[in-house]
């Protein structure tokens, strides 16, 4: 089931109910956006507005006492040094391209992942992430849980929030998401940080449903504070 709740010239907004889930997609020719990553330490929403961005969903993953990124990383105010053979994304002069190796550590960048899809293919091997045991203190795909997607074909950009952890919204399994983004035709697609992180942002307003985190006594459905966000603005 998809329904169409937003739309105007530049913006395209829908919400889907797929595998008893809610997930809420923004596209956006790149013709019409100009994209950047920044360091926030703060909520989604908060950050956007100060920006003036138009669209803004949270990016990479974090440490959740400092609030800093904890794999590779690079704006104009801070930097981690990129981590080898790790997928991530890449900005350069308003534009952004999903890597399944960031290797540059001169441009603007974060890691995350793993990527869903490439080059119109599933991409099924998530051992990078199970391999280092440094980064996750368990395995992030274990149960159904709030996603965040940044996604892109030859002339669109997607933004994408999947509703989890509560009655109306189960959330979704990588292998799940994975196969709606195929039936979508999407070229790359790359998992953000997830779970109470994933949040959603289009004109001033969070359009998805936060799934809170008691550890931290952030309610449902209200934001927390993340480490960067993906920021766009219509041109």
């Amino acid at each position: 089931m998809s329904n169409q709740i937003f739309d105007n010239a530049m913006i395209n907004y829908k919400q889907i109910i797929y595998l008893w889930s809610k997930i809420h997609i923004i596209s956006v020719k790149k013709e019409h956006l100009r994209l950047k990553v920044k360091l926030s330490q703060d909520t989604v929403s908060k950050t956007a507005k100060e920006e003036r961005a138009d669209i803004a969903i949270n990016a990479g993953f974090f440490d959740v006492n400092t609030l800093l990124p904890f794999m590779g990383y690079r704006d104009s105010n801070y930097k981690v040094q990129v981590i080898r053979n790790f997928p991530g994304v890449v900005f350069r002069d308003g534009e952004a391209k999903i890597l399944k190796q960031v290797i540059n550590d001169k441009e603007n960048y974060f890691q995350c992942g793993p990527i869903l899809v490439y080059n119109y293919s599933e991409m099924s091997d998530y051992s990078y992430f199970i391999d280092n045991k440094n980064l996750f203190d368990s395995y992030i795909d274990d149960s159904p849980a709030p996603r965040s997607v940044f996604a892109e074909d030859e002339d669109t950009y997607y933004f994408i929030a999947v509703d989890g952890r509560s009655d109306k919204s189960r959330g979704l399994h990588f292998k799940e998401l994975t196969s709606w983004l195929l039936e979508l035709k999407i070229k790359n697609a790359i998992n953000l940080d997830g779970g109470s992180s994933s949040t959603l942002f289009i004109k001033n307003q969070v359009v998805n449903v936060p799934s809170g985190n008691k550890r931290l006594n952030i309610p449902f459905g209200k934001e927390r504070k993340v480490s960067t966000i993906i920021l766009g603005c219509i041109v």
